[in-house]
């Protein structure tokens, strides 16, 4: 009882409204993706079953990342893949249809290896447009509700995808074609149900410098695709004996990953997607060493990367998202080409562990872990960071106002100021150090300027706009300055809400 109380409340001071329906819509089609691509159980009626499902797998990739790229170059700003019915009805007609080629496929056949071939483009169509659309109602939402309605969909899709993994055949065909029929119906519904969706900001011109953090971060998110395509081929096909139901240990590593990643977002409110980046890279490094001690047959080690990279999903969704928000890009646009980054980046890792020969890849487990985990420490600490991501997540490098740009002098306005900024410190609960930031925000300082101001450096002081901006409920400086006048003025943006 405490803690469903104490889970209300903190809920409740974010403003956040969790909807059941979008958890069990977006659990239907994350449960798909698991059965069509995780689990070996739909191809055990073949005696290649593990080359049916990699076949299938590769394909598949290799559309969602073509379909993706389409989509990031030829998206409007204002469009959205959930506002067109006709699309979402044949996203959900081309799953079902890949289902049903792909439990008939067989790559030890011509005739089934062009069954495959089809189901792969089906699926890989289908479910790249279901998922950026889904991902659009969840961006509406604001960063914690995308961090736990995403999180909660995930732990309700591993939980019934252990179960189906022991159900019969026949079972688990008519659950993958069934749900993306149920996904893309409730999708339906709630978008008709939805009210205002969230405003984007002004459109700008994006800088040279926030361009290079964007290539920068598609970088180290394309390693950590690599990571997980070597890996899980590694470790699920090549050069581990697996056994039939190995996807029993990739749920329960992704089951844990996603429910520490919602008790981040629900205790860790204001940085839970630091805690969920970090513990992702732990898991694909922990993983990654483990492949060491792994025997002929253990897959224990590619599940522990399986849940950190599905953890690490999540922040790059919050990203995608934040991306929308702060900078004006095309919520299609921006989701598009952070996931068609990804599943290039796996589709390589794959590639690169079929060159070798399977004696090899057996023979050289300590050097390939070695790289592996250097792979995942340079896309942390060099490529995608934590600063980074707060960079992107105020969208400070184009939304800074010039140095002393339109600043009235006199003693009257540093008065006002003095005082709005106390009623904002009182009315939110800033802390003191963001009590000290908060000023210089509103005056227009930079965060260069606030780190010399303040002695303390740009992380530090790019961590505290953030918290500003998550307990004011403000996605970027200028609307702080909104809320500053308003509060200056006696109104009251609660009221006005």
């Amino acid at each position: 009882m405490q803690l469903a109380q104490f889970y209300n409340a903190r809920m409740n001071d974010a403003g956040a409204n969790v909807s059941g329906g979008r958890i069990l819509g977006f659990a239907c089609d994350r449960l798909w993706v698991l059965i069509m691509f995780y689990s070996i159980a739909p191809f055990l009626s073949e005696q290649i079953a593990r080359e049916n499902l990699y076949t299938h797998l590769l394909i598949s990739l290799g559309v969602m990342a073509i379909a993706l790229l389409a989509m990031a170059l030829i998206a409007r700003r204002q469009s959205r893949v959930n506002n067109n019915t006709p699309l979402l009805v044949g996203s959900g007609a081309f799953m079902v249809v890949g289902s049903i080629l792909c439990f008939i496929g067989d790559a030890s056949s011509n005739s089934g290896i062009l069954l495959l071939g089809a189901a792969g483009f089906l699926t890989g169509a289908g479910s790249a447009t279901l998922f950026i659309a889904w991902l659009e109602l969840l961006a509406d939402q604001g960063e914690m509700v995308l961090i736990i309605e995403y999180a909660l969909s995930y732990l309700l899709a591993f939980l019934c995808g252990l179960i189906l993994l022991y159900c019969p055949v026949f079972v688990i065909i008519a659950v993958a074609v069934i749900t993306p029929l149920i996904s893309v119906y409730l999708l339906r519904k709630l978008l008709s149900e939805q009210g205002e969706r969230k405003k984007m900001q002004p459109f700008m011109s994006i800088s040279r410098r926030t361009y290079a953090l964007f290539a920068k971060a598609l970088l180290g998110v394309a390693l950590i695709g690599l990571l997980q395509g070597f890996v899980d081929s590694y470790t699920g096909f090549r050069a581990f004996a697996v056994d039939n139901f190995y996807g029993t240990n990739l749920y329960l590593w992704g089951f844990a990953a996603t429910l520490l990643a919602t008790l981040f977002g629900v205790f860790k409110r204001d940085d839970a997607i630091f805690f969920i980046y970090r513990f992702a890279i732990l898991l694909l490094c922990a993983g990654s060493l483990l492949t060491i001690y792994a025997g002929d047959y253990n897959t224990f080690s590619g599940g522990v990367v399986f849940g950190g990279y599905v953890i690490f999903v999540i922040v790059l969704a919050v990203v995608c998202a934040n991306i929308f928000s702060s900078f004006g890009v095309g919520i299609t646009r921006s989701i598009a080409t952070g996931f068609a980054t990804l599943y290039l980046g796996e589709m390589a890792g794959q590639f690169l562990c079929s060159l070798p020969s399977k004696d090899f890849l057996s023979a050289q487990i300590v050097p390939i872990s070695v790289v592996a985990v250097a792979v995942v420490l340079i896309a942390h600490l060099f490529l995608f960071t934590e600063v980074d991501l707060i960079r992107i997540g105020i969208g400070e490098l184009d939304m800074v106002v010039p140095e002393e740009a339109d600043i009235e002098p006199g003693e009257e306005r540093d008065a006002a100021l003095d005082a709005t900024t106390k009623l904002i410190v009182e009315r939110y609960g800033l802390s003191p150090r963001e009590a000290d930031v908060l000023p210089l925000l509103l005056q227009g300082r930079t965060i260069a300027r606030i780190q010399e101001t303040l002695f303390i450096s740009q992380g530090t002081v790019s961590t505290h706009i953030r918290h500003i901006y998550q307990k004011t409920g403000a996605e970027n400086r200028q609307a702080l300055l909104d809320l500053s006048e308003q509060i200056s003025h006696g109104e009251s943006p609660d009221e006005q809400a």
